[in-house]
């Protein structure tokens, strides 16, 4: 081999050095570091009406120890069209539809109100609820209402309702494996009292939106 060779390999092989340790470089070959394939989406927080400022900001600092990017936006008005007069409530798929208009790809969009919020379920033509969302499409709106209101809530059971819904939001159903799981079906109660967290199987799925759950 004469020395023209031996000076081209040693160069071929300090580039293929260079590029392992390049991060840009392993992208640029296909192999991108493992945490860059986890989802970064953000969380767009918006209060409805007169949902108090300070409520909302100590809300999201508390989503933030859990979701990797949280915003908190302007204040949103409750649109009439949602008013349902005969049991003074707002009809939840009217906000969710609303809020749809508000998500970029990839983003999830949570509302919060303090107002009584209902849907159509089985029988009933208008059930109060305290959270719904579209599940997997990333839109969930939340009441402090059916938690006693502002005044009488326990944060820690407005927290897990968030993360309820968010869950649902993600993707998840509701789950039945540990009735101490935060995914498990309210069925007309609350049940957070007894949530103690994310069950495994959930908890897994969750890790692999990018959630920080240990």
């Amino acid at each position: 081999m004469n020395s023209s060779s031996v000076f081209s390999m040693t160069l071929l092989l300090v580039f293929m050095m260079s590029s392992c340790n390049n991060p840009k470089a392993r992208e640029k070959a296909g192999t991108r570091p493992e945490k860059s394939r986890i989802p970064q989406h953000i969380t767009h927080v918006y209060l409805y009406d007169d949902f108090p400022q300070k409520t909302g900001k100590q809300v999201v600092e508390e989503i933030k120890k859990i979701l990797p990017n949280v915003q908190l936006e302007e204040q949103i008005p409750l649109p009439d069209s949602a008013y349902y007069k005969p049991r003074k409530r707002y009809l939840a798929t009217v906000l969710l539809n609303g809020q749809l208009a508000l998500k970029s790809k990839g983003n999830l969009v949570l509302g919060i109100t303090d107002k009584d919020i209902s849907l159509r379920h089985k029988d009933y033509p208008n059930w109060g609820v305290m959270g719904v969302s579209y599940r997997g499409i990333g839109v969930a709106v939340v009441s402090t209402y059916r938690l006693g209101g502002l005044d009488k809530m326990d944060p820690s059971d407005f927290l897990k309702l968030i993360l309820h819904e968010l869950g649902h939001a993600e993707g998840l159903p509701h789950c039945a494996k540990m009735k101490s799981c935060i995914m498990r079906d309210a069925e007309g109660k609350n049940n957070f009292p007894e949530s103690t967290g994310f069950c495994p199987s959930c908890k897994k799925y969750l890790q692999g939106k990018g959630w920080k759950l240990s």
